[in-house]
């Protein structure tokens, strides 16, 4: 994964970090600049909501009309891949011609001109925010940008994207696809910056790998939400595991150069993870040779980032003799050989690549935040340069603090990037994870170098959480996971109100996890009211609303792999909401007195819980069914009613199970 050019650009990287906020202080208490000549429209309408959330977005009195001609300034620099962004949210606005002209030609004309590329990129940028009355970007951190629409002094309507660096610049791009919704586009000025300069994913979970196309695709996703890392780790390849010293064959560099190229397509820092911690032996040179030889392989392809990863071994056994009696026994001499490996590799290959993203170690000990013997060895002996990932206070840790960040920097003596075990799901493998992100303090990214996080294997139903994390790891301090999670689930919907209500009524009742376990709080809560007050027509739509959510997905939602990867569960929420329904009119006809119905529903529930229970996927071991869970409070319901039922009218027992 890539972190950063050199260490010195780790320990600069926060400083200027510093002169942004000062900036956006600054912003914040100045008034509003309201350029000469501009008209207050009194319907001009707040522009829409962006996420990541922006640090500052102020919105302009004016409004800009997007004409079906414009004129696009560029730079020699100026980024390509920004620049396609912002031809392609053009051209669905509405406009049909862009006439693209060099920033050290005349004076641009037209109804509307759009500058492109910040400071080093386009040097007509500054000019244009000096006409709109807007500070440029060049004291933000990288990946920093403003974007600024309205109209100027001089009388003419702009929109200018201004990165602190390419990056900076294709991030505005992709919040200016989020604003514009039509040919008429609210005056503002968002000034933006990332809390976390590492942010993205790693596929390091177990059970069926993603495809190459889906990876492919992911990518562009990742760079639309200002996500810059992903890990390439799937436990299929063994040219990454057990045969880590043999170079992988020519097919699969072929698809690793493409998922190269299409990640920096999209800004994404694509790294490849080694696990050579099964088979090596430490103090054998040719073993470091070999690591350094498939780090040179991949690097060949454009591969920036590497990470050699310790975890899930047995640090107390070594895998030859001469490690033995090359370092002796325990936590700490286990330790001190990974130290020399790592320092090796850091000598032969990093060192010799100033290009090349920081090293990383996923230690043995990747969780908690006690110094221990292995942890004070490392600290010591690892070269300074290298960054330790590191899980948190737990393997799945409910929650992150300030705190344990630095309490885990502390221990290690390292640069630490977090690697948060959400949303995968082997450990709960018949679950489908679709909560908000959640349990992460604000602030961490004065800290923690970063945060990358495991997926499911389920990869679209990954991205209603993996929306959250993006939105986190940009502006940890403004995170708001309820906001979050409704608005990822609002764009997985495509912006359809129908099919989002559906989205949200499915996703509620696959939310409970280790780092939320509240079962379907708000079903949860409507079940409550319905035993305190008996009133059965509020819970009955929330239960109608679930039964009905998946038949609509299928009708509605243009996500073709999101239907498929989620089908068991689709089914399973659909017979579920089914048996529930019934569970409840059981219930509401006895308290009417209506006998023969609340029989017939009670002698409906046992097949209908069966069916319910039938839904399986092939989970870790493609040998064996799993079956496809939901969170337990519709099955708790059926079983409360069905014993209710019994004890309160004399029926004989059927049971659902």
């Amino acid at each position: 994964m890539a972190i950063g050019s050199t260490s010195q650009a780790i320990r600069t990287g926060w400083r200027s970090r510093g002169a942004d906020v000062v900036a956006l202080v600054a912003s914040l208490l100045a008034p509003a600049a309201v350029p000469a000549g501009a008209g207050r429209d009194a319907t001009a309408t707040p522009a829409p909501q962006v996420y990541p959330k922006p640090r500052s977005l102020k919105n302009r009195p004016e409004e800009v009309r997007i004409p079906s001609a414009v004129t696009l300034v560029s730079g020699v620099s100026t980024d390509g891949c920004a620049l396609d962004a912002v031809r392609h949210v053009l051209r669905d606005a509405g406009v049909h011609t862009v006439r693209q002209v060099d920033a050290c030609a005349a004076a641009p004309d037209g109804r509307l001109i759009v500058h492109v590329g910040g400071h080093r990129e386009n040097a007509a940028t500054a000019k244009a925010l000096h006409w709109l009355g807007v500070q440029g970007a060049e004291t933000m951190a990288a990946e920093g940008y403003v974007l600024a629409v309205g109209r100027g002094r001089d009388r003419r309507d702009r929109i200018v994207l201004s990165g602190v660096d390419a990056a900076g610049t294709y991030y505005a791009a992709q919040t200016l696809r989020q604003l514009v919704r039509g040919p008429r586009l609210r005056g503002v000025v968002i000034r933006d910056w990332p809390a976390l300069r590492r942010r993205g994913v790693v596929e390091g979970f177990s059970g069926p790998p993603w495809s190459h196309r889906q990876r492919l695709a992911d990518l562009e996703w990742y760079g639309r939400h200002k996500l810059n890392s992903y890990l390439y780790a799937p436990k299929d390849d063994p040219y990454l595991r057990a045969e880590w010293r043999t170079p992988h064959p020519a097919d699969k560099l072929v698809r690793i150069g493409e998922l190269v190229r299409r990640a920096r397509a999209n800004h994404v820092d694509l790294g490849c993870v080694l696990s050579p911690g099964l088979s090596v032996c430490y103090s054998k040179p040719s073993d470091a040779a070999a690591l350094t030889a498939r780090f040179e392989s991949l690097w060949e392809l454009g591969v920036r980032g590497f990470v050699v990863a310790f975890d899930d071994i047995d640090h107390q056994r070594w895998n030859c003799e001469e490690d033995r009696a090359a370092f002796g026994t325990g936590a700490a001499a286990a330790a001190a050989a990974q130290a020399r490996l790592m320092n090796a590799v850091q000598e032969a290959f990093t060192d010799a690549h100033p290009e090349a993203e920081p090293l990383q170690l996923v230690p043995t000990e990747y969780r908690g935040t006690a110094a221990t013997d292995y942890t004070r060895r490392i600290a010591q002996d690892l070269h300074p340069g290298v960054v330790v990932q590191w899980t948190g206070t737990d393997v799945i840790a409910p929650r992150i603090t300030r705190a344990d960040v630095a309490a885990a920097r502390e221990a290690f003596g390292h640069p630490v990037l977090l690697r948060d075990n959400y949303p995968v799901n082997a450990h709960v493998q018949g679950r489908l994870l679709l909560g908000p992100f959640t349990g992460c303090e604000g602030g961490l990214g004065e800290s923690a170098l970063g945060l990358t996080v495991n997926p499911m294997p389920q990869a679209q139903a990954s991205k209603i959480s993996l929306f959250g994390v993006a939105d986190y790891a940009w502006n940890d301090t403004a995170y708001d996971p309820e906001r979050s999670w409704s608005a990822g689930l609002d764009e997985l919907a495509g912006g359809d109100a129908r099919t989002a209500d559906a989205l949200r009524a499915f996703a509620r009742v696959q939310r409970s996890s280790r780092n939320d376990p509240r079962p379907a709080p708000e079903l949860a809560a409507q079940i409550d009211q319905f035993r305190r007050s008996g009133r059965a027509a509020p819970l009955h739509r929330a239960l109608r609303a679930t039964r009905d959510a998946p038949g609509l997905l299928r009708q509605r939602l243009a996500d073709p792999a999101f239907l498929t990867e989620t089908a068991p569960w689709l089914d399973a929420t659909e017979a579920w909401g089914r048996a529930a329904l019934t569970a409840l009119d059981m219930l509401s006809a006895q308290r009417l007195g209506n006998g023969a119905d609340a029989r017939a529903a009670y002698e409906a529930l046992p097949a209908l819980v069966a069916r319910a229970r039938s839904f399986t996927w092939t989970g870790i071991d493609p040998r064996r069914k799993v079956p496809a869970e939901l969170d337990p409070v519709l099955e708790e319901f059926v079983r409360q009613a069905v014993e209710e039922s019994t004890r309160g009218h004399g029926l004989t027992p059927v049971s659902p199970r």
